[in-house]
């Protein structure tokens, strides 16, 4: 979901077969790491370097942050723990250390408290999912808390998945529906993985108006479907991620008529070629998803997943996601031809459903919105 992350790693193993019963989903709450770093703060204990470069875990997170800077090392990270260990809040401290060694007893109480709870967090994160995912599937993921990490939120890399537990420990029970959706975000998209289709190009390769919007609507599906599944608008708790996910998901709510206009120009200002495309490209992506701009076209998405499951039911839903993205926009414009739409479900404009059709156009012999919908054409 979602820039929400600091300390708490959610480890997505998982299991998925193309069976044809009911799916089933297991989600169980890992606390090792958690405990490790509680151990060795003000423990006075050595640390071993080779320890910690041998953690897969750390691979992966150390892999996520580079991008944000060189500070993100592992001998950065391996200088923190020591100060810990000798009760000192490490200067400088990119990975956040510091709240092991000042908030010690809030963060003993967050990992106790979510250990206790771990069968209720994970069966409330599954109850969400498993309506959306494949018949027959069959997953099993367990969140990881996970110590130190640089934001306020949650992100996967290379399997793993992290989430903030400095963030929600000063208030930890009124966070506990805010943690229970975010891992519901997270694990529909590990399943995601198994049953969407990946974009041709990448963020860093997209080179051509058809990369491009094949990557938009790829994304749109992706993040809107699995923001739809959490409902942070509906999230309860006072804690300070609740109450901020609630906040923000019912602002965009307020303002989805602007959203929708805004993911509609960005495809339209997409459509023609030019000698920096990538560049361009890039730059208007971040303004229909990227954090630092309050993820707007999460929020378009997850309204027309609402539609889509609203009109024709959850496993169409799915269905229209196992497709390559650009049925994605034209379910929800049938869905808007087939009754009386949401009151927040706004119209794409010609051009969007033009880039899609002209996508749609270019797969030959491929599966046709008419297997996911019925009424739909083909």
């Amino acid at each position: 979901m979602r820039s929400i992350m600091s300390l708490m790693g959610l480890l997505l193993g998982l299991t998925l077969t193309g069976r044809t019963d009911a799916a089933e989903i297991t989600i169980d709450v890992d606390t090792a790491l958690a405990n490790r770093l509680l151990t060795l703060s003000c423990s006075g204990q050595p640390v071993d370097e080779a320890e910690f470069a041998a953690s897969s875990l750390l691979k992966a997170q150390l892999a996520h942050h580079a991008r944000f800077g060189e500070k993100y090392s592992l001998e950065n990270y391996v200088a923190g723990v020591r100060s810990i260990a000798a009760c000192k809040a490490p200067d400088p401290d990119p990975f956040r250390f510091t709240a092991l060694v000042t908030q010690r007893g809030q963060m003993a109480k967050a990992i106790a408290t979510l250990s206790a709870r771990k069968a209720e967090l994970g069966d409330g994160a599954a109850a969400l999912t498993t309506p959306y995912v494949p018949a027959g599937t069959r997953f099993a993921g367990s969140v990881v808390l996970a110590p130190a990490t640089l934001s306020c939120g949650g992100f996967a890399r290379g399997g793993h998945f992290f989430i903030d537990l400095p963030c929600i420990a000063e208030q930890v029970e009124g966070e506990f529906d805010a943690v229970r959706r975010l891992v519901a975000h997270e694990t529909y998209h590990a399943v995601q993985g198994e049953f969407m289709p990946d974009p041709k190009a990448s963020l860093s390769t997209v080179a051509t108006p058809a990369e491009a919007h094949e990557y938009l609507f790829h994304r749109l599906a992706a993040e809107g479907s699995a923001t739809y599944v959490a409902r942070m608008a509906e999230v309860a708790g006072d804690g300070r991620y609740a109450t901020r996910s609630r906040e923000d998901a019912r602002r965009n709510r307020s303002r989805l008529t602007y959203n929708f206009r805004l993911f509609n120009l960005v495809v339209e200002a997409l459509a023609e070629p030019r000698q920096d495309y990538g560049a361009h490209f890039k730059e208007l992506y971040g303004l229909a998803f990227d954090g630092a701009f309050g993820e707007l076209s999460y929020f378009v998405g997850e309204q027309m997943a609402a539609e889509i499951d609203r009109d024709f039911g959850p496993q169409a839903l799915v269905c229209v996601l196992s497709l390559p993205p650009e049925h994605f926009i034209l379910a929800y414009d049938q869905a808007l031809r087939t009754s009386e739409r949401l009151e927040k479900s706004y119209p794409l404009t010609q051009a969007t459903l033009a880039a899609a059709q002209g996508l749609s156009r270019t797969r030959e012999n491929g599966p046709s919105l008419g297997r996911c919908l019925p009424g739909a054409p083909g």
